[in-house]
């Protein structure tokens, strides 16, 4: 695991760092390590997608699901990660509307509400990135205790950190896509329980991915048209991957169960820690069974574990060093400008107050400055550009603080899953509960991304009483349902209608007092309040590399002076927003009404009907995976040579340019 997938992740690292840094020439911008350079390809958009959410307790916990609650147990599983799959174009698409400069959905709160809010969504922010580890340590210990032999906690741990943070270290986001292709390359009814379950993973697994760093990543790290469609090809690869594993190993388990007698081979804890999985593919296929779903976890480990490492360096980095311990420049709102002080944003300024600063990537004394920079070997550079040399080098520091950041995060990857492990807390606990409680940030973080009437106080008083109402909500459904209420703490706060009272209480308090507080609150009276309140977001940027350097296509449609709101990224936009819309209803009625009705219309499948279905999935596997394997790499080297001509382009232009102008200054020399 160490040398093999490890070293191997680390190759695709230093791979993905020579391109970036001889074919694109971004390596040395900070912004590049947690966006991959922001023009991530459709197709490795689709794979990582399907990666980050195609966790080990998916292959671990998709069996325990169906073991419990049966076949729709299984099918309403997947069923819910897919929703949530396709919810996300529509969202990404507002963000990029309304901010695409912005690095992490934390950047939009701090804009828009200031300290506060982001303070309590900073914490929000890191819960999530804990609950998203937990469970991910969780499914690896029982996994790799399960198919190796006398490996201790400490090993584990070990291995874990060096899977997750060896190749973040070197090659950024960018290698996390590289790694995801590679993983899911490799990975290629009708129950009122199972409904339950469903739903109420619905709301978990939605509030898990609006409320995690990660996923925002990699999210913004793509285009929106390639985004957008990215997603839904993820949805259908998700689909089939986790119930072509899952149920075969169910029923196995179910299978030789009834020929020992009818005696389970094993006890409940182990049920609930998700060693159906590896137990029956083990005991079925023998060593090469274990050495393929090591394999698998071992893959889906790396990509997830890697972006969630990269996603709490980018909150400390960008949200809390930036912002609160060492800012460019102390007690300035974000509504003025890193570089020269003024404001952003038009509203109530004349035009001497408001900032005219030229982008790093247009002043020709930043050129000399880069040019240094890459010859350096040390962050440690004079820049000479009196505009923004000071700036630069606060980047430079940034740069050295994110490796040193990745770093510290991956080894506190060590005490946090030795401490994890002591405590005893059971994967499907873990995997339930815990994300539940993150249901009532739902509602007021989209709120805060969408509605312009939203306000600081509604967002955190629908958050805080949202929380307290999941609690409430699954605590006297646990106790007043269940025979032996919350006595049997860790079963009954993780069964299905506990975790539907809570994920339902939560949505519905935290969703009024959100509406009620905006409405009493708010400030905004006419369409130019509106804008007011936008432009806050749409400011957020990077002097050094503006974000309208990476949509100077689409933006060529404007003069070149225009004042970008969000009416024009509105018009950029439109068409991946009918993708969005049109492609999303039509995924939402496929999945939530077509296939669960016909799953509804089964009591109980006959065994050709479950063979039928299982053979169903397999196809859609092998599509998706003739898809994941060919696409990735193909999209991938296309846009490698077309950025290489695109810079040899500009070489030869700047060299024709010097060329004629010593040509010129030769002749007035001669005629001298």
């Amino acid at each position: 695991m160490v040398l093999g997938f490890g070293g191997f992740s680390v190759v695709l690292a230093v791979l993905h760092n020579a391109i970036r840094r001889h074919i694109y020439k971004d390596a040395d911008s900070l912004d590049t390590v947690f966006d991959a350079g922001g023009k991530v390809s459709l197709s490795l958009t689709a794979v990582t997608v399907t990666s980050q959410l195609l966790w080990p307790a998916d292959f671990l916990q998709l069996p325990t699901t169906t073991y419990k609650a049966g076949l729709g147990g299984a099918f309403f599983f997947v069923i819910a990660i897919v929703i949530d799959i396709m919810l996300f174009p529509m969202l990404s698409l507002e963000l990029k509307t309304k901010a695409p400069g912005a690095k992490t959905f934390l950047q939009i709160i701090y804009h828009r509400f200031g300290k506060p809010v982001h303070i309590v969504f900073c914490i929000i922010a890191l819960l999530t990135n804990l609950v998203t580890m937990t469970s991910l340590i969780l499914a690896a210990k029982s996994a790799i205790t399960v198919i190796t032999k006398d490996a201790s906690d400490e090993f584990i741990m070990i291995v874990l950190a060096i899977l997750f943070g060896s190749y973040c270290f070197i090659g950024g986001l960018g290698t996390t896509f590289y790694i995801s292709y590679f993983n899911t390359a490799l990975t290629f009814f009708r129950s009122r329980s199972g409904a339950m379950y469903g739903i109420s993973l619905l709301f978990m697994a939605t509030s898990l991915s609006f409320c995690d760093q990660a996923n925002w990543q990699s999210r913004i790290a793509a285009k929106p048209t390639q985004g957008v469609i990215g997603f839904f090809i993820a949805a259908f690869l998700y689909f089939s991957i986790p119930m072509a594993i899952g149920l075969p190993a169910t029923f196995g388990y179910l299978s030789k169960s009834y020929q020992n007698n009818g005696t389970h081979l094993l006890s409940s804890l182990d049920i609930n820690n998700g060693f159906i999985a590896p137990y029956i593919i083990d005991n079925v296929m023998g060593s090469t069974g274990g050495y393929l779903l090591l394999m698998m976890i071992t893959m889906a480990l790396m990509s997830t574990g890697s972006g969630e490492v990269m996603a709490v360096s980018s909150i400390i980095v960008y949200d809390i060093y930036k912002i609160y311990v060492n800012p460019f420049r102390k007690n300035c709102p974000p509504s003025l400008c890193q570089i020269c002080g003024k404001s952003k944003t038009r509203r109530g300024f004349s035009e001497s107050q408001i900032c005219d600063c030229v982008p790093g990537s247009e002043c020709s004394k930043c050129q000399t400055d880069i040019a240094l920079a890459r010859k350096a070997r040390n962050f440690e550079v004079k820049y000479s550009c009196p505009i923004h040399g000071d700036y630069r080098s606060y980047e430079s520091l940034l740069m050295h603080y994110k490796s040193w950041c990745i770093v510290w995060v991956t080894l506190a990857i060590i005490p946090y899953g030795l401490v994890l492990i002591a405590s005893n807390i059971n994967l499907h606990w873990a995997l339930y509960f815990l994300q539940s409680l993150l249901s009532p940030f739902i509602v007021p973080l989209l709120l805060s991304i969408t509605w312009s009437k939203c306000t600081s106080q509604a967002v955190i008083a629908g958050s805080i009483s949202g929380l307290i109402a999941a609690f409430a909500g699954n605590f006297i459904v646990a106790e007043l349902v269940y025979d032996k209420g919350l006595a049997d703490f860790f079963e009954t706060t993780a069964s299905d209608y506990s975790l539907m009272g809570g994920c339902i209480s939560a949505i519905i308090v935290s969703v009024s007092v959100t509406l009620i507080v905006s409405m009493v609150t708010n400030k905004v009276k006419s369409e130019e309040d509106v804008q007011a309140e936008w432009e806050k977001t749409i400011s957020i940027d990077n002097p050094l590399n503006p974000w309208r350097q990476l949509y100077s296509e689409e933006l060529s449609q404007f003069p070149p002076n225009t004042r970008i709101n969000v009416q024009h990224m509105a018009k950029i936009f439109k068409n991946a927003r009918y993708v969005a819309y049109i492609g999303g209803i039509v995924c939402i009625i496929l999945f939530i009404a077509v296939l669960p009705g016909i799953s509804l219309s089964f009591d109980v499948l006959s065994f050709s009907q479950f063979s039928g279905w299982l053979d169903f999935s397999y196809i859609i596997c092998m599509i998706a995976a003739v898809f994941v394997v060919i696409a990735p790499p193909v999209e991938e080297i296309i846009q490698i040579c077309r950025q290489y001509q695109r810079g040899k382009k500009k070489t030869d232009e700047f060299y024709d340019s010097n060329v004629k102008n010593d040509f010129d200054n030769l002749q007035l020399n001669t005629k001298m």
